[in-house]
């Protein structure tokens, strides 16, 4: 039986725990979370956000690869793992090194997939003061833009808000991003990478409990995306020669039967959305947005290389982006100022997105499995004339059974670690609190309940992804009895077959063999064979023959049950020899009570009485079975 399988029915035989009160669970308010006070006071970073944390390390004499130095773990508040930093590691080896990234080597000079807006309001209002930018950039030109001081460049005005979109998160991409992360923001981005890279799901807000006042709000959804396969194949997004997530090739069968019987290629993406906003207060904070789009990249069918989201032509200045690729279809210029807001509003679009992917998948899974059942229905199969037929059917039932249940497996499991990080968050003692004083008074701010809103549709979406969940659940249960029941129809299956077989082999046993030995013998010389060779001493040998088979046959069948009576016969007179030796070894009042009574079973407790006080003077020689003298 298939592990999956098995893990199957170890969770459906596992009981739910007891619900505990909440207010026994928690008697204290101590576990309730709210929004610091702090973070509605500026502060002057200056002084603390302009040198690179790799810099800083180095200083330190920390002279290592600057990746290694970024991914190393240093802060005991760290939300990140040595075994997701290893992932990040193993994903970045053979890629391009730092001097490619610094000389625009290859797609670190061509790939455009990295946006950047910086700009600061000291009201809070209005556009605000924006740095010149908001292109389309390459790994060489990110990194070159984030070497910029973010605060003191007369130039330009400081990058107090900052956010950072990334399609594709690439290693020269992570490249450019870790040698320029200031110190304080290092553990932030190394956890929001590394759960990107280890396909992770998390929806929290963290707000460390030592060190520099600072928050962390971030949600990681992993997702799989199902597209149609076009004639072409599609692009296929690499990395140093190997795929940035899994692509696994699916045919499934749809409702409209076309030139390949309702068969259709699909394609079934890997995918993740990450978004983390970290920041100090509400107006200094740097958000950062990684997600794959390998699903949706465009072909272009004219000379079949993908479209302006891979456009290699580094000679080409991209037009400023007017609509912000984090919020998409929100006007960039009309700013979300307030962290907290802008975590909402970005959570309330993508986990729609998010939710669309699950719908679909479950839609086609759906069509796949009626289709199926109605073009194969094993319990009623037309082929039963047709032994073969009938054991190929089943046979290819239970394959596809069986690969649908593991997909299904695979799915369930990412969804609903999803939800139960939702559930998490919106728990009483959940970071839900930390947004709770957004909707306390009718005078906060209007964009306060546009927040509140967007929490209700986030959870509205959730309700509706617990849909899509329960109907991957009802779709692995039907599968479940299907699968129980194909593998009962081929025990069968082969219990008929095992019948012909042993039917075929009597056949040969008991009717051709002794032919042949009786013709055989028959041919042998006359004066070897002891009558005469005649039709009717012919036929009555092959009656003998087959007499001494059956007397074989059944004495081999008999000959376990002999041999296990013998053995234990044997065992039962040595036991009664030993016994005879223990008895000569007792007392002669014993043996005299003994000789006068005919039955052994009057005196048996006496005897053991006996045995116990003078075992210790038998000692060896009784054991060991030796007459006593």
């Amino acid at each position: 039986m298939p592990v999956q399988h098995t893990r199957r029915k170890q969770r459906k035989l596992t009981k739910r725990p007891q619900t505990i009160h909440e207010s026994k669970r928690f008697p204290l308010h101590c576990f309730e979370k709210s929004w610091y006070n702090y973070f509605f006071t500026h502060h002057d970073l200056s002084r603390n956000d302009n040198i690179p944390a790799v810099e800083v390390k180095r200083n330190l004499g920390v002279l290592r690869d600057k990746l290694e130095i970024f991914l190393e773990n240093e802060v005991a508040d760290d939300l990140g793992s040595p075994c997701e930093t290893d992932q990040v590691k193993r994903y970045s080896e053979g890629g391009p090194s730092l001097e490619d990234v610094e000389s625009a080597v290859g797609d670190a000079g061509m790939r455009r997939a990295a946006w950047v807006d910086d700009r600061n309001s000291p009201l809070l209002a209005g556009r605000g003061s924006v740095r010149p930018g908001g292109q389309l950039l390459t790994a060489n030109g990110l990194l070159k833009y984030l070497k910029q001081s973010r605060y003191g460049n007369d130039d330009v005005p400081d990058a107090e808000r900052r956010l950072i979109y990334i399609a594709d998160l690439t290693p020269d991409m992570i490249l450019a991003l870790a040698v320029t992360v200031p110190l304080l923001e290092a553990p932030a981005l190394r956890d929001a990478i590394c759960k990107h890279v280890s396909f992770r799901s998390s929806i929290r807000i963290h707000i460390p409990s030592h060190g520099k006042h600072r928050f962390q709000m971030e949600f990681h959804l992993p997702f799989f995306a199902l597209r149609k396969v076009s004639s072409s194949g599609g692009p296929s997004l690499k990395t140093h020669g190997k795929p940035l997530r899994d692509v696994d090739d699916l045919t499934l069968l749809s409702q409209f039967k076309t030139k390949s019987v309702g068969q259709e290629k699909y394609r079934l993406y890997k995918a993740h959305k990450s978004i983390v906003l970290h920041g100090f207060d509400e107006w200094q904070y740097v958000v950062w947005a990684f997600e794959d789009s390998q699903h949706d990249l465009a072909e272009d069918e004219e000379n079949g290389t993908p479209g302006a989201e891979l456009d290699y032509n580094s000679t080409m200045l991209c037009a400023e982006v007017d609509e912000e690729p984090i919020i998409r279809g929100h006007d960039a210029h009309n700013v979300i100022w307030r962290p907290r807001q802008y975590f909402l509003k970005a959570f309330e679009l993508h986990i729609k997105e998010f939710w669309e992917e699950w719908s679909a998948l479950a839609d086609k899974l759906e069509v796949d499995r009626q289709e199926y059942k109605k073009r194969n229905p094993f319990t009623t199969s037309k082929k039963t004339r047709s032994s073969t037929g009938r054991g190929e059917e089943l046979n290819a039932s239970f394959h596809w059974t069986l690969q649908r249940m593991d997909l299904l497996t695979k799915l369930i499991d990412a969804l609903s670690g999803t939800i139960s990080q939702w559930d998490i968050f919106i728990s009483r003692d959940g970071d839900v609190g930390y947004l709770r004083d957004l909707d306390e008074t009718t005078s906060a701010p209007p964009e306060s309940h546009h927040a509140i809103q967007s929490l209700r549709t986030i959870n509205e979406t959730f309700k509706r992804l617990e849909d899509n969940l329960n109907r991957l659940l009802s779709l692995e249960r039907s599968l479940d009895r299907d699968f129980s029941t194909l593998k009962m129809l081929l025990s069968l299956e082969g219990n008929a077959a095992n019948e012909h077989s042993t039917f075929i082999t009597n056949l040969t046993t008991w009717a051709l063999c002794p032919l042949l030995a009786a013709a055989g013998i028959f041919s042998m010389q006359p004066e070897v064979i002891p009558v005469a060779l005649k039709f009717r001493y012919f036929v009555i040998t092959i009656f003998i023959l087959m007499f001494a088979m059956l007397i074989i046959q059944w004495s081999m069948k008999r000959w376990t049950l002999w041999l296990s009576q013998f053995i234990l016969w044997i065992n039962r007179r040595r036991s009664g020899e030993q016994e005879e030796e223990l008895i000569r070894g007792l007392s002669p009042a014993y043996q005299t009570d003994r000789s006068h009574d005919g039955n052994p079973d009057a005196h048996r407790f006496r005897m053991e009485t006996d045995i116990e006080s003078n075992l210790g003077n038998l000692g060896t020689r009784v054991l060991s079975g030796r007459t006593l003298v």
